[in-house]
């Protein structure tokens, strides 16, 4: 399987994973959805770096990874919506597209922190070791960044009130193809532009 077609499948997943993070966030609150992606982004990051080789299992280990990086991208649509809708919920009316915007400067520092581990194994470790057990440094460390993470989120105050929510009467995600169909368009084809980059 090309590698581009791997790294795809955790896009694919995206949307569907916005959609149910952001029932449970609807549902039961925002902090408990963002608990839940960051756990399931945490694990499937250090399944990543369990992963066998090819030499080890086969076509299994191709397997494996598809659908590590399917969880990785589900975790990832959730913790996007997720989080902005929290910094939204969460700003004064004056600052909602200041407290918007920390989401994807989170993102953007991620992957700049990410290339930063990624430099550094790199550069303490041969191309044989890099090749043998280095390339999994990086996927290993999500363990304490996940607990820390996991530290700081259970200490943010909930801010969604079940009471006031009533929510219409249809499925959250029709209402928004039927009410709002070209703010959904705009919004498909910003994350289009600025994830068709990576």
């Amino acid at each position: 399987m090309p590698k581009t077609a791997v790294f795809g499948t955790a896009y694919l997943m995206r949307p569907l994973g916005g959609i149910v993070f952001g029932h449970i966030g609807d549902r039961f609150g925002r902090k408990k959805a963002l608990l839940a992606t960051l756990a399931c982004m945490g694990l499937g990051s250090m399944a990543m770096g369990f992963l066998p080789t090819h030499a080890q299992t086969g076509i299994w280990a191709t397997v494996l990874l598809v659908v590590v990086r399917m969880v990785q991208g589900f975790s990832a649509g959730g913790e996007v919506g997720g989080s902005a809708t929290f910094f939204s919920e969460s700003a004064p009316r004056h600052l909602e597209a200041t407290y918007g915007a920390f989401t994807p400067l989170g993102s953007t520092m991620g992957f700049a922190m990410a290339a930063a581990v990624a430099g550094t194994v790199s550069a303490f470790t041969t191309d044989v070791q890099l090749e043998s057990w280095g390339w999994r440094v990086p996927f290993l460390l999500a363990l304490p960044l996940t607990l820390l993470c996991l530290w700081a989120r259970t200490r943010v105050q909930e801010i969604h009130d079940d009471d006031a929510d009533s929510g219409p009467a249809q499925a959250p995600v029709v209402a928004v193809f039927r009410r709002q169909p070209l703010a959904l368009l705009q919004s498909v084809g910003i994350s289009v532009a600025c994830n068709g980059t990576a």
